[in-house]
């Protein structure tokens, strides 16, 4: 005759797997939230004046920015997308005054500068500054994967 399980037995099965359950879909990336925007492209310039005109002074060649500050677990990130004119690439001087010119601007909260450069005349089309990025300080710690991510301390040591 076959034995029947023990209701606990049932209950400790049964929470175990909702457990494990929890886990497996808590780590799947597909099931993580999107970062919330605080602000939009059109509202950057009123946020943001002082980033906006800091960039501009920083780099001629710059026609317009894009500016979105968005929240990535507990870090607060700040987007800044730059409108370059000009088929020549941008040098690592350049980008470091631009970088800097955010710095000195961006709000003391912000945690992580996303930069992206693209062309004014076709706004989709990222500009490749990863020749002007492997110029930068070797202390820094830059990702770059289209989009160049610094945290708030490499910032500092422009």
């Amino acid at each position: 005759m076959a034995h029947l399980p023990s209701p606990s037995r049932l209950i400790a099965v049964a929470v175990g797997a909702a457990l494990a359950l929890s886990a497996v879909t808590a780590c799947n990336p597909a099931a993580s939230p999107a970062p919330v925007t605080t602000s939009t492209e059109s509202e950057s310039e009123l946020l943001y004046p002082e980033i906006h005109a800091a960039v501009l002074a920083a780099e001629p060649r710059v026609v317009d920015t894009g500016i979105l500050e968005s929240q990535s677990g507990a870090s607060t990130v700040l987007s800044v997308a730059v409108f370059v004119s000009g088929a020549e690439p941008l040098s690592t001087e350049s980008l470091t005054a631009m970088l800097v010119a955010v710095r000195d601007t961006m709000p003391d909260g912000a945690d992580q500068l996303d930069f992206i450069a693209r062309d004014d005349t076709e706004a989709s089309r990222r500009l490749d500054i990863g020749p002007a990025i492997d110029g930068l300080p070797a202390e820094l710690t830059p990702l770059w994967d289209g989009t160049l991510t610094l945290m708030r301390g490499d910032l500092d040591k422009l």
